[in-house]
């Protein structure tokens, strides 16, 4: 993947003990071509669609959100609005603060100042937290949090079928709504994405996968395992 590399005349950078500071000043504008990413301060943004981000500041704090998250959050001083792609949070194991690796879940702050758990793949080899959002979303802050303190709202799993598990060739996936599947290796890395229900699976390795489905009608969404023969 190529990384879009911006020069730093248009920006500032000013730190801390506990902070990183980016400021895009008025005027100047970070453009980030379509499936190109930018890291900021271990955050980084791979869009689906070609990204601008506009005049802002994105800091990069050690002050948890509460107890049960890690001392890593993203906040910015205007959001960014109806984002689609791909994101990935980078973490350190001196930031966990307590919270159980594995147990990491990836926390977005919304316009209400609420942080919701938006579902992630972790890939605690890479320290790494990746999402893919298949719709847009609006992002005023990120971080990661404990899944076991979370009240989240369930997908609709009961009429979720996935077949055969384990599948040689062709997987189906039937559910009520119009869905997105989004297949992750054992490291987190992305296979391929797909509205397709049924799935041609016979070019890939043996071994464990991970399926992110997402129920389009509702932006619900839920993991899964699955088992290439």
């Amino acid at each position: 993947m190529k990384h879009f590399y911006f020069l730093l005349s248009l920006i500032s950078i000013s730190a801390n003990a506990q902070d990183i500071n980016l400021n895009i000043s008025s005027g100047n504008s970070i453009y980030i071509s379509a499936n190109n990413s930018v890291q900021i301060h271990g955050m980084e943004l791979s869009p689906s669609a070609a990204y601008t981000l506009t005049e802002n500041i994105i800091t990069k704090s050690a002050t948890p959100i509460n107890a049960n998250s890690i001392n890593r959050v993203y906040n910015v001083s205007s959001p960014l609005l109806s984002y689609q792609g791909n994101l990935v949070f980078n973490y350190e194991d001196t930031e966990l603060n307590g919270v159980s690796e594995t147990n990491l879940v990836m926390l977005i702050k919304d316009s209400a100042g609420n942080w919701n758990a938006t579902g992630s793949v972790l890939n605690t080899t890479l320290n790494t937290l990746t999402n893919i959002f298949a719709s847009t979303i609006d992002i005023y802050g990120v971080t990661a949090s404990d899944n076991i303190s979370l009240n989240i709202t369930e997908f609709d799993n009961i009429n979720l079928n996935i077949y055969p598990n384990p599948v040689l060739t062709n997987l189906t996936i039937t559910f009520k709504n119009p869905i997105d599947i989004t297949f992750y290796d054992i490291a987190g890395n992305l296979i391929l994405n797909t509205n397709n229900t049924s799935i041609d699976v016979s070019h890939l390795s043996s071994g464990v996968y991970f399926l992110k489905i997402i129920d389009l009608n509702t932006n619900k969404q839920t993991y899964k395992k699955i088992i290439k023969d």
